[in-house]
């Protein structure tokens, strides 16, 4: 049997690295681009741009986001980055926009980015199941 971690843990590891940088580091930080892809043909770029370097943006390409989006997708982006949330970049479905300067829970945030696939395909389960209760007898 094979055991999979719930997140991505090169995108944990690729986003902490930005995350945790010491005091000194900060004022060093350098732009970066990195792509990732998951076994099932969901991608991610994480990115700081040489244009600001207070931010970092982590975008998710999943190729079934435009089934589920209006079905629980959407809501659970809202839901779980809230703030973070902006506005996708070219080819990608969601895109989180990271100050490095405003973010209050590093290892929260940085668990969270991890599981942006499960959380978002998390939408589409809680969606039907809301659904599935409206029908159940009271």
């Amino acid at each position: 049997m094979i055991l999979l971690e719930d997140g991505n843990r090169i995108l944990q590891e690729t986003v902490a690295a930005q995350i945790n940088l010491s005091d000194d580091e900060k004022d060093k930080r350098e732009p970066f681009n990195v792509r990732l892809c998951d076994f099932d043909d969901v991608s991610y770029l994480v990115e700081v741009t040489k244009d600001d370097l207070s931010q970092m943006k982590v975008s998710i390409n999943m190729p079934c986001y435009h089934q589920i989006e209006a079905k629980g997708g959407a809501d659970a982006v809202k839901t779980h980055f809230g703030d973070y949330a902006g506005s996708a970049a070219d080819g990608f479905d969601v895109t989180l926009c990271v100050k490095f300067a405003e973010i209050k829970d590093k290892e929260q945030l940085i668990e969270k980015i991890s599981q942006m696939k499960l959380l978002i395909l998390g939408g589409a389960f809680e969606y039907f199941f809301r659904c599935f209760k409206q029908w159940l007898p009271h």
